[in-house]
C-alpha cells in the first residue's frame, strides 16, 4: 500500500476524508474490546468514491496493528485540534494518513478511496488471497455483499478436483 496514493484526493476532500478515516481510528481505539461494536454502518462523507456499507472489524489483524494505530492517533491528534493545517501538501501528514487508511483497509478488508484518486479500487469489500496450491476450494467471496466487491486471487497451481472461486452467489445486487 502506498501511502502516498492519498496524496492525490482533491483538497476539498481532504477534510472529510481526514475527519472520516480518524473518526474511524477513534471508534475503533475505543470500542474493538466490545463485541457488540465489532461492525458498524458509519455515515460516508460525500467525498468517498462508491459504497461503504458495513464494517466488520477482523480482531486478529487489528491486534497485530493496534500499537501502530494508537501511535497514528497521537500523530493526528493535533490536526484534530488544527482543522485549518490539513492540506494535501503536508507530508507527514500524507504520509500517516496514507499508513491509517492502508490500516484501517486492512482491518476492515474494504477499500476507502475518496474524491480525485483515480487509480484507486472503489470503496467496497476488497478480499486478496495468494496460496501456493490449491487441492480443495478456495472461496473469495460467499454470498451478495452490501457494496462493490474487489477480489483478486493468485494461486502457483490448481490441482485436478480443485476450485478457485472469485464470488459465489445465488443473487444479483
Amino acid at each position: 500500500m502506498d501511502p502516498w496514493s492519498i496524496s492525490s484526493i482533491t483538497a476539498a476532500a481532504m477534510p472529510q476524508a481526514f475527519s472520516f478515516l480518524f473518526d474511524r481510528l477513534s471508534h475503533l481505539l475505543d470500542h474493538w474490546h466490545d463485541k457488540k461494536n465489532q461492525s458498524e454502518t458509519p455515515e460516508a462523507p460525500a467525498a468517498l468514491q462508491g459504497e461503504l456499507g458495513t464494517l466488520v472489524v477482523n480482531e486478529p489483524i487489528f491486534l497485530r496493528h493496534q500499537a501502530e494505530l494508537q501511535n497514528l492517533a497521537g500523530a493526528l491528534g493535533s490536526y484534530v485540534r488544527n482543522p485549518e493545517r490539513l492540506s494535501t501538501e503536508d507530508e507527514a501528514l500524507v504520509i500517516q494518513l496514507g499508513r491509517l487508511r492502508g490500516l484501517l483497509e486492512e482491518v476492515y478488508g474494504r477499500a476507502l478511496s475518496f474524491d480525485g484518486e483515480t487509480d484507486r479500487p472503489e470503496t467496497g469489500t476488497r478480499v486478496e488471497q495468494r496460496v501456493d496450491s490449491v487441492t480443495g476450494t478456495v472461496l473469495g467471496v460467499d454470498g451478495v455483499q452490501d457494496g462493490p466487491t474487489h477480489v483478486v486471487q493468485q494461486a502457483k497451481s490448481v490441482e485436478a478436483g480443485g476450485w478457485l472461486i472469485g464470488v459465489r452467489s445465488d443473487k444479483r445486487q
